[in-house]
């Protein structure tokens, strides 16, 4: 299990709202969800190759505290975190007895 001093990383956790603009046409802002203390594993080298291959992109697992706000993460949200905003692809609990929540997420690379 990844201890409470592992997960040194701050992260935002954005959801997407629609808003209307003055025009009438619709426009995606992001607001905070939540913010988690996380521990960040980025893929090995041969999944980072894979995805580079398929379009420069990053992929990370941030394991989270499992609480009902990491829970309520899902793939229309994002996660800030190192100055680029990430899509998350998956949020499972962990194999610890759902103490801790393992999402991951890719990150383009502009």
């Amino acid at each position: 299990m990844i201890g409470a001093g592992a997960r040194d990383r701050r992260v935002r956790f954005e959801r997407s709202v629609i808003t209307e603009d003055d025009f009438g046409g619709a426009v995606r802002t992001w607001e905070l969800l939540c913010m988690a203390w996380a521990h960040v594993r980025f893929s090995a080298g041969a999944e980072r190759r894979d995805a580079a291959q398929e379009g420069a992109s990053a992929a990370a697992t941030f394991v989270v505290p499992h609480n009902p706000r990491t829970r309520d993460i899902s793939v229309n949200d994002r996660i800030q975190f190192d100055g680029s905003a990430w899509d998350i692809v998956s949020n499972i609990p962990s194999r610890e007895l759902n103490a801790l929540r393992e999402i991951e997420a890719v990150r383009s690379v502009q």
